[in-house]
Order: structure tokens, then C-alpha cells, then sequence
């Protein structure tokens, strides 16, 4: 017996499905983990990484416009309903979790057309195309927000469980991910990064910020993942924080993100949902800086909802300037009652029941002796 997952585009539809799939694998070690992803999604390297198999379709996401795109997306995607309907045929899965992205909807489409148990889960505010598209088809659809369920429809079976996250991150401590990275007493560690693609806007901002602050006090480390398209061309014009053992340094991607999020005394980021939890799990003092190229805005709702408690700093990237973003950067390095005070509200928001809401949701669907082993 196996769950298929699916979720795919980013990073940030990965992580959740990560997340809940090892979730599954602690709660039942005997349980088949299995994912569908998007061919040649840079995502899909942290499902290998995990180790669990991974299949691929050939899948576009849908346009705002008509256009003749749209219409070989719309072919497209039929024919990967029909692929994947042969496979799940050949050897269903007790149950098909999808996380959001483009990629979820062929796979949930073919599977609650066949009677495989389907639960979608939606980790932001406003729920993305994909979600909206198949509420209605899935047998449970979890949310994270409690604003998500308002813009979905009233047919739809909706719980409410939180956002998922890695259990390393809540489980290592402060004192361990600092003494891992070399980190003494005194030093500081600034983490910056604008999601698994990266993002330009961010990239220069805290690439300056190296430049202006970090590289000048040597109290000062600073780790920003750039994103493996923008990597080159900034190592071509910042070699010096490409040189290995450097205290401000650039990485096409951070693999040790538990780590870093956890030592870190600043993190500067963007606000999709996942990292939004993975910040909140690891109670660090937060940037955020949404972009503003996502559906209905839904990268500031998710940080409004939190600077309005006080748990972090927002700033907008059409507003942002580099005297603003250096003016908040120093605020936060220099006066360590308010790190205290930005770690204790933001980890309020991390629920340590998420888990156990997930898997409660998840089990109905799977076999009563399966669940007991």
C-alpha cells in the first residue's frame, strides 16, 4: 500500500508535500511513499533528495489570456489525465495528497475520476487556480488559514489542520544549529533568499546589504541563496563571496535550511506559506518581503497577517529601497530585546498540532490495519 503526492511549480508546493510524507513514514514505517512531479521542475531535486521515487508528466500552468499557449496547455493536460489515469489503473495508491501547483491537477483529476480517495491541502490565504479548479472534486481539502475556507465552494469538505513543516526545523535547538555552523558567541548570522528560483529584486537588495553592512563587521556572517539561474552572473560580479570560508557568502541554493533558519539573527525572505511556517517552526527574527507577482497578492496577506501581530517586519517590494531595508536590518542586529520579543510572537504561530490534525485527516482514507501496524 502506497500515497501518491503531488504538488509541484516551486518549492513551496514541495515542501508541504515533503513535509506530510514523512509525517506519514514516522506514524507508518511500513507505508509506500510516492510522488509525481513536473518534468525538469527545479523542485523535484528536494524529493530526490529525500529519497522517495518520483515520476514525471510534461505539464504547463494555465494563462490569465486566451492564446494559442493556452490551448496546447488545455491539450496538454488532457493527455496527462489520461497518462496518468493508465498508470494509477496499473497500480492504484491508497490515497492521492496534493499540495497545490499546476502539476496536482491531472493527477487529482484522474484519481477521483477512478474512486482513489483524493485530499488536497492549500496552504495560503487565497486559494491558487489549481485549488479552486478541483474543491469540489477532492474527499477532503485542508487549509492553513481560516480566511481560505470563505473563498471556497459551500459543497466542499474543508478542515482546517495549519501548514506542515519538517520536523528538523522545530527539533534542532538554537545552541545546535549555531555550534554546527561555527558560529561563536557575539557573531551574528544574517540568512537571505528569495525562494527555490530566487528572485532578482531580493538578490541585489541583499547583495548590497553585503557589500554595505555585513562584509564591513567581521560579527557578521551572511548566507544568501541567489537561485541556480542568477548564481553565475553574480559569482561573475561578487567573486570575493564565493570563496569558500568567507563570512558573507553566495549559494546558488541553501541545503541546510533547518540549520540556518535556526541560528540565524536575521532572515530576510519571501512570504510564500511554507516559508512563512518554516520561519515561524524556527522562531526566527524576519524580513519579508512579498512578492508581488503572485495570484490576488496572496504573498502579503500571508505576512500581514503576521506584522500585524508584531512577529515580524514587512516591507513591500514596490516600495522597497535599499535605505529602508539596511535602516530595518540595523534596528533588528542592534537591539536584542527586540530579536527576543520578534522570536517569542512568531513562534506563537507555529502549531505543534499540525501534524497530528493531518494525520487524523489523512486516515480514514487509508486501511484500518495498515494504520494500526
Amino acid at each position: 500500500m502506497y500515497i501518491l503526492f503531488c504538488g509541484g511549480g516551486t518549492a513551496g508546493h514541495v515542501e508541504p508535500a515533503l513535509a506530510i510524507a514523512d509525517l506519514c513514514k514516522r506514524r507508518m514505517p511500513s507505508l509506500g511513499i510516492r510522488f509525481i512531479g513536473r518534468a525538469g521542475g527545479a523542485e523535484n531535486r528536494r524529493i530526490e533528495e529525500a529519497g522517495y521515487p518520483l515520476t514525471t508528466i510534461t505539464i504547463s500552468g494555465l494563462q490569465r489570456r486566451l492564446s494559442l499557449r493556452q490551448v496546447r496547455t488545455v491539450w496538454q493536460t488532457l493527455r496527462c489525465i489520461q497518462a496518468v489515469k493508465r498508470q494509477l489503473k496499473a497500480d492504484p495508491p491508497a490515497l492521492v495528497v496534493g499540495t497545490g501547483g499546476y502539476v496536482c491537477f491531472p493527477v487529482i483529476y484522474a484519481a477521483s475520476s477512478l474512486g482513489i480517495p483524493t485530499v488536497l491541502h492549500e496552504s495560503n490565504a487565497t486559494p491558487g487556480l489549481t485549488v479552486r479548479m478541483l474543491s469540489r472534486r477532492v474527499d477532503t481539502l485542508l487549509v492553513n488559514l481560516p480566511l481560505t475556507d470563505k473563498r471556497l465552494s459551500k459543497g466542499t469538505r474543508i478542515e482546517r489542520v495549519g501548514m506542515p513543516v519538517r520536523s528538523d526545523i522545530a527539533s534542532i535547538s538554537r545552541a545546535q544549529a549555531r555550534r554546527s555552523l561555527g558560529l561563536k558567541d557575539g557573531e551574528q548570522l544574517i540568512v537571505s533568499f528569495g525562494g527555490s528560483l530566487g528572485a532578482e529584486r531580493i538578490n541585489d537588495v541583499c547583495l548590497r546589504l553585503m557589500a554595505s553592512i555585513s562584509e564591513k563587521h567581521p560579527s557578521i556572517h551572511h548566507i544568501h541563496g541567489c537561485g541556480k539561474r542568477y548564481y553565475e552572473a553574480l559569482a561573475r560580479s561578487y567573486p570575493h563571496f564565493c570563496t569558500e570560508g568567507a563570512r558573507c557568502r553566495i549559494y546558488p541554493y541553501l541545503d541546510q535550511m533547518p540549520t540556518l533558519l535556526r541560528a540565524a539573527d536575521l532572515v530576510i525572505c519571501r512570504s510564500g506559506a511554507a516559508t512563512v511556517a518554516e520561519v515561524c517552526a524556527a522562531a526566527a527574527p524576519t524580513i519579508f518581503i512579498p512578492s508581488p507577482h503572485v495570484t490576488e497578492d496572496h504573498q502579503y496577506k500571508n505576512a500581514k497577517y503576521l506584522a500585524d501581530a508584531g512577529a515580524c517586519r514587512l516591507l513591500r517590494e514596490d516600495d522597497l529601497t535599499q535605505e529602508a531595508l539596511e535602516k530595518t536590518v540595523r534596528q533588528i542586529l542592534g537591539d536584542g530585546a527586540l530579536r527576543a520579543r520578534m522570536r517569542k510572537v512568531i513562534h506563537t504561530f507555529y502549531d505543534p498540532m499540525t501534524d497530528e490534525r493531518i494525520y487524523r485527516a489523512l486516515l480514514p482514507h487509508l486501511s484500518t490495519n495498515s494504520a494500526q501496524k
